[in-house]
Formats: structure tokens, sequence, C-alpha cells
């Protein structure tokens, strides 16, 4: 980085040299203190252990490189690992040296046995907010040991009242910026949804509807034939794997083999499709959404979700009364047909999907997943499945917080984006 800085100083402005040396001289202050200290305390932690069942567990892949590459410098040798990497060991550590806070790590990692000790090690001036009890606490058949090691810098008192909260210091991307990432494919008609940013790995984001139901994902680690899953969207969370299209959805690749298995009725069947997508949302633009959900739910409807049901996603409303209520405000008589016909369309893609999945569970059954662990995603070619022969597993890096309405055409889309590199 050092080097970075100085190759770039002479290509900025006056006040922008001014912060980039500010930051370069920063750096080196703590590569030759604090860094210093924190080094020592790591290697004191290392000849405390059994060096053939020690290891380091590091919060992210950039720094688990960076470990390794100054271990090896120092002839040092003992495994760094990622957090998921740990907690999915098939053995118990006899010593986990964990380079950061409680705060920045999984809390599930620090509450369950992997290993026999855990020592947290971070500067004193960072305060750690957890307790470390185990999954069931005082009850517990054999308890988790874990000690923390705060190293200063020589000299340097560091009071308690300069101390920086954890949570505080964990980064964060910069949610405008991977927001203005997306592509603008804004075509006239088309229903927006609520929904949240996911940042990607290997420079990734994709929307992620609120009221969306599933998503298709991947668990690595998991037994032969169990590790392609259906994850409900609202539980998705940094860590996971999802197996998203580049440059479409996975639903509308589906469609061809949809249309097949549909057979002879399909035209019929999409035609009603058609016709009752484009009521609703002729509907939402007139009288609006607001009354329309009004009208929806005095109709009978329990659970209304218009937005999601305008887009092309959306089969059908999930429940048949919610569905018929629907289909009496959009004065669309009689409603069987409707019904039915979501009823078919939705028993060809969940045969579609199922046809899918086990196309996946063959392809990873021997799939060595060291790019997804390193680049944090990794392409998976089914060239025997048209419109599906690029599927890519990305890890889940971090979700937004909040919500915004986004139109149905970039829902699930993965795009390139920026704001985000260094949470890899």
């Amino acid at each position: 980085m050092l080097d970075l800085a100085e190759d770039l100083a002479g290509s900025v402005e006056h006040h922008q040299r001014r912060l980039l040396t500010e930051l370069a001289n920063a750096a080196s202050e703590y590569r030759d203190g604090e860094n210093l200290a924190y080094a020592t305390a790591v290697l004191e932690c290392l000849s405390m252990g059994d060096r053939t069942n020690t290891c380091l567990v590091a919060a992210r892949r950039r720094t688990v490189s960076a470990v390794s590459q100054w271990l090896a410098e120092i002839g040092q040798h003992a495994p760094v690992i990622e957090a998921r990497g740990f907690m999915a060991s098939a053995g118990i550590w006899d010593l986990a040296i964990v380079l950061g806070a409680g705060d920045w790590f999984p809390p599930e990692m620090l509450s369950t046995a992997r290993a026999e000790e855990i020592t947290l090690v971070h500067p004193q001036w960072v305060r750690d907010s957890h307790r470390f009890y185990g999954a069931f606490g005082e009850l517990a058949t054999r308890s988790i040991s874990v000690t923390v090691r705060e190293p200063r810098i020589r000299g340097d008192q560091h009071p308690d009242s300069l101390q920086l909260p954890a949570q505080d210091l964990v980064p964060h991307p910069d949610w405008s910026l991977v927001a203005a990432s997306a592509p603008r494919l804004l075509e006239a008609g088309l229903p927006s949804e609520a929904c949240k940013l996911a940042v990607l790995g290997g420079g990734y984001a994709v929307w992620l509807p609120v009221d969306g139901q599933r998503i298709r994902g991947l668990l690595p680690t998991a037994r032969v034939g169990e590790r392609v899953v259906s994850l409900p969207i609202k539980a998705v969370q940094p860590g996971a794997v999802l197996l998203l299209r580049l440059g479409g959805t996975e639903s509308a690749a589906l469609r061809p083999l949809v249309d097949s298995i549909l057979g002879s009725q399909q035209s019929r069947i999409r035609a009603l499709q058609v016709r009752w997508k484009k009521s609703l949302r002729l509907a939402l633009a007139d009288p609006g959404a607001a009354e329309l959900e009004r009208k929806v739910r005095a109709a009978g409807a329990r659970s209304v979700h218009l937005q999601y049901w305008a887009t092309e996603e959306c089969l059908r409303p999930r429940d048949d009364r919610d569905f018929r209520a629907l289909l009496e405000v959009l004065q669309l008589h009689p409603a069987e047909p409707y019904i039915d016909a979501g009823l078919a369309l939705r028993r060809a893609h969940n045969r579609a999907g199922r046809e899918l999945t086990q196309a996946l569970e063959g392809h990873v059954e021997d799939q060595d997943f060291t790019e997804l662990e390193s680049q944090g995603m990794q392409e998976l070619r089914l060239e025997n499945t048209p419109g599906l022969a690029a599927m890519v597993a990305f890890r889940v890096i971090a979700i937004s917080p909040d919500a915004a309405p986004v139109p149905s055409n970039q829902i699930r889309h993965p795009f390139r984006t920026r704001g985000a590199a260094w949470l890899e």
C-alpha cells in the first residue's frame, strides 16, 4: 500500500496529495509500532499451543492471504483460515488464535466448540462487547475457554477513554456507491419492488426482493446430494452462497423447459398469466397501490403483496383466497381458469427447478470450491442444460440495512459494482 501511495502522489491534486501523505504516514507508524506489538503477541500465542493442531482465524480472505505470507516469510508454519472454514472444521483444534475482536466474527463461531481453547488477539484500544459462554452457557458439558490478548505500543498508555467499540471498526460498503453501480434498465409500465442490496464476492452485487420467497443457494461443505438448496430470501445472511445466472434470472432461463413441461396447454396458460398481470399493472397505476390494496383486502385477501405479484418472478399469489380476491377486484371472471393456470404453471416451474437441482448436484459432486473460497465466486458450467450453461456461485459479503424501490427487470440480476472491494 505504501508503494502504491508513493506512485500516486505525483498524479493527484495538492489537497489529495496531503491526505494521501497523512494516510501513508499513519500506515508507516502502525507498521513500525503497533503492528510489531501485534505480531509479537500472535507469535507468543503460537508458541503456547501444539503446532500440529493450532490454527489462526481471520475475518476476511485478504487477511488470510496477508498473514499466511507473513508467516512464511519469517519461517513459521500454521494454517490460517477464515471464520466459516473454522466453523466447518471436521475435528477439534487444540488452540485457535482469532485475529481480531469477537465483534468482527459471526457470534456462533465463539459459541460452538471447534477448539479446546480460543485466544482473541486485538489492540488494547479496541473495546469488544462480547462475553463468551458457548451455545449452552453454564449447562454445557464442556465449557469453552476464551482468553483475550490486547497488545499495545510500548510506552503508549491508551487510556480507556480512547478505546473504540469494535463494532464501530467493522468495515461497511459505501451503499450509495454500490447502488449507483446498478444498471439503469428502465421500461415503461414495469412495477417496482422493495429490495435490499447484497454485495457479492468477485466485485458483484444483486438486488434481492424483500417480499420474494426463495432463492437457490449452495452449501459447499454439505453431504453429496444435499449441497444445492432452496433458501428463504429473508434468511440470506453474509457468508451464504447464492447460485445466480449472469445476464438474466434463473426463472427466465427455465422458461423453455417450463413450456415443454406444459405441453399443449402452454399457450392458454401463458395467455391467462399475461392477462391478469397486465390488469394488475394497470390498476397499480390507477387508482394506485394504496387504494388497490384496500380493495383487495376488503374482498377477502389476508396477505397482499401487489408490487411483487406484478413482477415476472411471481407466478401467482401463494394463497388461493388472496388470488381470488385480487381477480375479483380486477374484474376477471370467472376466477377458476386463472387459479388453475397458476397452479399448473407453479407445478411446471417446480419440476423444472428439480431438474436443475439434479443437474447442479451432479456437477458439484466432485467440485473443488477453492476458487469460491479465494475469489468469492465460481462459475459452474452446465453444458447439457440449455439456457443455464453458466450458473455462478457467489459468496454474500454484506446486505444493506434499508430497502429501496427497484424496477422488476433489475431484480436478481448480478451486476459489477464499486465501493466494497475492501470487504473481501
